[in-house]
């Protein structure tokens, strides 16, 4: 076992990977199980390298916004062996084990491409300084799922941003999950490829097999014949009962990355819309109702019917002397006035929230939580302010200036949105800008809404 700071105690080792192996500990500085992947290898090779650039692109998307779907950050150690990578542990299955060669109901897989493309389109757009992020290895190995049924994108290693490169690359990724340009070599990657791959890995959870062989050149072959074919293979695996699903995922599973959807935001929209049209079940099934514990049996006297009758009489004298009471004073009783203060419902803790750990053996799509009812926008009269807005595409308007914050409505193509003024630069590539449209204020990205 690996020589791991004192702060970690119950050190189990849970798995082992090309980098190292992996335990699981208890953080006695946060009290929180963690993870702990350590390195054993050389120093000077190119999987360290890689473990390097997954602690660094980790550290520092953690420290930009703890978004829910990614798995977070807490600390590491590249200064003396053991070299470390500390994170977030997830007490659940990865999808891969789930799916287990199983169709996966239409509820899960729409919440899975929701909550994973959210924290794919972060990676592309949203950080101000590391996005691009193209994560190159989205399959279902690298997502993991707690008792809640949320996911969590895993495994950054071979991630690329403009701020890494390593010389000796060769074609990264996972075949059966690589989008067709990722064959062509390292570089030749783009945000869409994630998109391609999260398509790959909604068909698979749809029909509960692989839709493409693990092989490198017969992957590449089979995407090659999806396109000649016009991707009739994926329409007689979905069957007619889901024709407006399969041409959802034909779009994301596009040959040329231009011809996929502007976002894996937009491509979950038309997942959903698809399986809706098809008739599918896409909201997930409510909480079981916990059945009371027994009532333990009174000890002592018995109830009988006598005393049932001398205490309805001795009640109603007292409602009696009561009523009477209430008359006499209440002429002096409206004289009196008294002030109730009303303290506002303290909102649960985020921090809470997340730390909260669902011990499972195994993820069964049953149940799930019922979710708390979000207050409705409020709407405001329209200012006359900064120009307009022009949809590009069909974009949400949203409660702030992220992927991750609460979708208000959707924009169709074409639309115009009145701008109040206030934008958010996160990135080179991308601002956000705050509009009104319908009444509601929300904001848009740059990448479909322009300013006219």
């Amino acid at each position: 076992m690996a020589s791991l700071p004192s702060r970690y105690r119950e050190i189990q080792l849970i798995g082992k990977g090309l980098t190292g192996e992996v335990y699981r500990a208890e953080d006695t500085l946060t009290g929180r199980r963690v993870a702990i992947k350590v390195f054993h290898g050389n120093k000077q090779g190119v999987v360290y390298q890689y473990f390097l650039n997954e602690a660094q692109l980790l550290r520092r998307i953690t420290e930009h916004r703890r978004h829910p779907h990614i798995l977070e950050y807490i600390e590491s150690n590249f200064v003396k062996e053991p070299y470390y990578l500390t994170t977030a542990y997830i007490d659940g299955p990865s999808l891969d084990k789930q799916i287990g060669g199983r169709p996966q109901p239409a509820w899960l897989v729409l919440s899975v491409v929701e909550q994973i493309g959210s924290a794919l389109d972060y990676l592309h757009y949203g950080h101000p300084e590391m996005s691009p992020i193209v994560h190159r290895d989205v399959k279902p190995q690298n997502i993991l799922l707690n008792g809640r049924y949320e996911a969590f994108l895993i495994d950054f290693s071979v991630a690329s941003h403009p701020g890494f490169a390593i010389d000796d690359e060769k074609n990264l990724g996972t075949p059966g999950y690589m989008a067709p340009e990722q064959y062509q070599g390292a570089g030749a990657e783009k945000p869409e490829s994630d998109q391609f791959a999260l398509a790959v890995v909604a068909l698979q959870m749809l029909t509960g097999k692989a839709p493409l062989p693990f092989h490198g050149k017969t992957s590449k072959q089979q995407i090659d014949r999806w396109k000649m074919t016009e991707y009739a293979e994926i329409r007689r695996l979905l069957g007619d009962k889901r024709r407006h699903t399969a041409e959802a995922l034909i779009k994301a599973l596009s040959y040329e990355p231009s011809q996929r959807y502007p976002s894996c935001e937009q491509f979950a929209d038309a997942l959903r819309m698809a399986l809706k049209q098809d008739g599918e079940a896409i909201t997930p099934p409510r909480k079981v109702t916990v059945p009371e514990p027994p009532k333990t049996p009174r000890q002592g006297l018995s109830l009988r019917p006598e005393w049932l009758l001398v205490g309805l009489i001795v009640l109603l004298s007292f409602i009696m002397a009561a009523v009477g009471w209430f008359t006499v004073n209440a002429d002096s009783s409206l004289s009196m006035q008294s002030t109730v203060t009303t303290l506002p419902a303290l909102a649960p803790s985020p921090t809470a929230m997340r730390n909260i750990v669902v011990p499972v053996t195994s993820v069964q799509p049953t149940t799930l939580p019922t979710l708390a009812a979000v207050p409705g926008p409020t709407l405001v009269p329209v200012p006359d302010l900064n120009g307009d807005v022009i949809m590009l595409q069909r974009e949400p308007l949203r409660a702030g200036p992220s992927t991750d914050t609460r979708i208000l409505l959707w924009m169709p193509k074409g639309a115009k949105a009145q701008r109040t003024g206030r934008e958010e630069r996160t990135s080179s590539a991308l601002v956000w800008y705050e509009v009104i449209f319908e009444g509601q204020v929300g904001w848009c990205r740059s990448t479909n809404c322009r300013p006219q």
